[in-house]
């Protein structure tokens, strides 16, 4: 118990009360100190010390931690605490073998006064050992009068208590002897180090936890109910060249679930064979016919692909190019340097289609990411898939895409996801195409107790997928009854399997080939745990987007633009999303249903979804190709368009802000 602090002449003396001394007796410590403001609090008086615990000197107690110390290296504050340490066992020792001496109390009191380099009898010590009074079995019989050395000759000389009363055998064990003193063996001594350090590593737990609590309440005080409901600001920016550097390329066969028939090529390798690159709209075209021209050397279907993309890229600055490229639709203008088609059959071998310039404001540098396929002699295509560094769970996703891969087999997809943990941590597919669908649909997969039927049309402006003709369990018989895709549990019985809860658009032409001809479009996805939604629009052609939307995107990646001065994208100036889910507080699908996901693009081909209605969206290939993969693997033409061609990924977050603040 503490009982005084004086500073006196730049030097701090400490009354400590030590319980196991009477209560009347005080002893005094001294420190360095840089403080010189005096202190003085009354004091029991014990014998020799005033009431005020001054005292002309006292000792540096024996923890050098406990006083300021010269700047050390830290192998000497390794070698310092190893050397405090053994001492502290030492005295820790020699007070546990006092306890079972009869007739000798002051023996106790006698070791501590050593331990603190205070004389027998004196409270005041007469000297002062400046950091050389550390405690050993030497310097503590050298601290000790001759008369006392006798009594406590067993301690520090020998370790025991008369060599008549116990001995040690050969191995090291302790025997009793006549006498009842104990000594200890190294096995013991060790015993009781590691009870030290645990006693230690236990303290340091608990002062970390009310460390922990004590910051959160003090946090709690000074930003009461921070929360993330302030603007959104770009965390994440994918373009161009740095648009690999947020994701890892995963190399292998598909997973069993999905099933897909491909084989993710790594990197370098993709890159080897032409399936990934950066490029600028200049190369564009080339790109185009060079996927074309490896498909096959059928001169109609050739040519019908090639003036698809030449299309393509003109409808991608909002035009329709005609069949003699004279006249295009819209503000800008479209010249062709040399097209020698003009909608004819000339057999495909004189064909030349050089490339579209876009005079306006579209720059023809403007870069974009190409992740194609290639076809390989074992069957499965070579493809690529990219998975996100980041883990997110919230935030405002957003994908600009000029063009996705489309047509029978195809298997594409822009999505998050913990695959690590599915479905327990959920997933959200943002863009999806099966075979030669053109409705954008945005799905999410939990495990149970996820459903949308509190929501209402007034919500949405898309609807919801259904499922009808599922198998019964037992009998096998399908049930006829339509049903809306609505429970988000990936096993819900009256559901196809991971059917999910499923928001479609009623546009049509938002994803797959009709998509393509637009030119592509942008999809969002607002995932907003603190509002209690997921939000999902697609707006294509790129002319649709809201003003917010269209100059947030282009101020995304202006460097010379200060980012309080850039416009942030506020969905709620948007036009009503097509998919609207309820989660959090008081729906009834709990946020944690969706958290620690990670963006995903992939191209798949046929699997557990496209090859399974193959029979149904490819008829006429079924015709043909009994399986999906049979079709892949014959290498048809179509596929030259199993491609995506991304300008860029932005992931926004929402500031934290306290709860009741407004914000514009």
């Amino acid at each position: 118990l503490i009982q005084c602090i004086v500073w006196q002449h730049r030097e701090i003396y400490i009354g400590i009360e030590i319980s196991h001394l009477a209560p009347s007796h005080t002893i005094i410590m001294k420190y360095d100190a840089n403080e010189t403001t005096p202190l003085t609090t009354a004091a029991r008086s014990p014998d020799g010390l005033t009431s005020s615990c001054e005292a002309e000197e006292a000792p540096t107690p024996i923890f050098a931690a406990l006083s300021p110390e010269p700047t050390i290296s830290v192998e000497e504050k390794a070698r310092l605490f190893d050397q405090q340490r053994r001492e502290a066992d030492e005295l820790s020792v020699a007070l546990l073998a006092l306890e079972n001496i009869d007739g000798d109390e002051m023996a106790e009191e006698e070791v501590l006064r050593a331990s603190l380099s205070l004389e027998p009898g004196v409270f005041v010590p007469s000297r002062n050992h400046r950091g050389n009074n550390r405690l050993s079995s030497s310097s503590l019989n050298s601290l000790l009068p001759k008369s006392q050395n006798s009594r406590l000759n067993f301690l520090f000389e020998s370790m025991s208590v008369g060599l008549d009363q116990t001995d040690m055998d050969d191995q090291g064990s302790r025997r009793r002897g006549r006498g009842r003193g104990i000594i200890f063996s190294d096995a013991e001594v060790a015993s009781m180090n590691k009870l030290v350090v645990m006693g230690v590593l236990s303290a340091i737990v608990v002062v970390a936890i009310v460390g922990v609590i004590g910051f959160g309440e003090i946090t709690a005080i000074a930003f009461p109910n921070v929360q993330p409901v302030g603007e959104y600001k770009i965390t994440e920016m994918h373009e161009g060249n740095a648009f690999f550097d947020f994701y890892n390329v995963y190399e292998g066969k598909d997973s069993a679930g999905s099933n897909g028939f491909q084989l993710y090529a790594n990197i370098n390798y993709a890159k080897s064979i032409g399936i990934v690159k950066v490029a600028d709209a200049s190369a564009e075209l080339g790109i185009r016919m060079a996927a074309v021209r490896d498909v096959g050397d059928d001169a109609d279907d050739e040519n019908t692909a090639e003036t698809t993309a030449m299309e393509g890229m003109a409808n991608h600055a909002g035009r329709k190019l005609q069949g003699d490229g004279a006249d295009v639709k819209g503000q800008k203008d479209v010249t062709e340097d040399s097209i020698n088609n003009n909608g004819s059959d000339n057999g495909g071998t004189d064909e030349t289609i050089s490339m579209i310039t876009i005079d306006g404001d579209t720059d023809p540098k403007e870069e974009f990411v190409y992740l194609g396929t290639a076809p390989t002699t074992d069957g499965p295509r070579d493809s690529i898939r990219l998975e996100g560094k980041t883990r997110w769970s919230r935030g405002l996703f957003i994908i600009d895409v000029r063009h996705m891969p489309a047509g029978c087999g195809t298997w594409p997809a822009f999505w998050l996801t913990d695959e690590n943990n599915w479905p327990v941590n959920g997933e959200i597919d943002i863009v999806e195409g099966v075979n030669y669908q053109s409705e954008a649909k945005t799905a999410l997969h939990t495990t149970k107790v996820c459903s949308m039927e509190s929501v209402t049309e007034e919500d949405m402006t898309g609807g919801w997928d259904t499922a009808v003709g599922i198998p019964d369990a037992k009998t096998g018989i399908p049930d006829m009854t339509m049903r809306y895709a609505k429970d988000c549990f990936v096993y819900n019985k009256h559901q196809w399997v991971n059917q999910g809860c499923v928001a479609m658009d009623k546009q049509e032409g938002a994803i797959g080939i009709p998509l393509n001809q637009k030119g592509g479009g942008v999809y969002v996805l607002e995932w907003d745990p603190i509002n209690r939604h997921i939000r999902s629009w697609v707006f294509t052609p790129h002319q649709e987007m809201p003003e917010n939307l269209s100059e947030a995107l282009r101020q995304a990646g202006m460097k010379d633009l200060d980012e309080d001065d850039k416009i942030r994208p506020n969905p709620d100036l948007w036009p009503k999303p097509y998919g609207y889910f309820k989660i959090g507080e008081g729906t009834d699908c709990p946020s944690k249903h969706f958290k620690n996901m990670r963006l995903v693009i992939n191209t798949a081909f046929c699997g557990s979804v496209s090859g399974n209605r193959y029979f149904m969206d490819c008829p006429k290939q079924f015709q043909e190709y009994p399986t999906c993969n049979q079709y892949v693997q014959s290498n048809p033409k179509e596929l030259a368009e199993a491609y995506w061609k991304i300008k860029g990924v932005y992931v926004y977050q929402r500031a934290w802000v306290p709860e009741d603040t407004e914000t514009d």
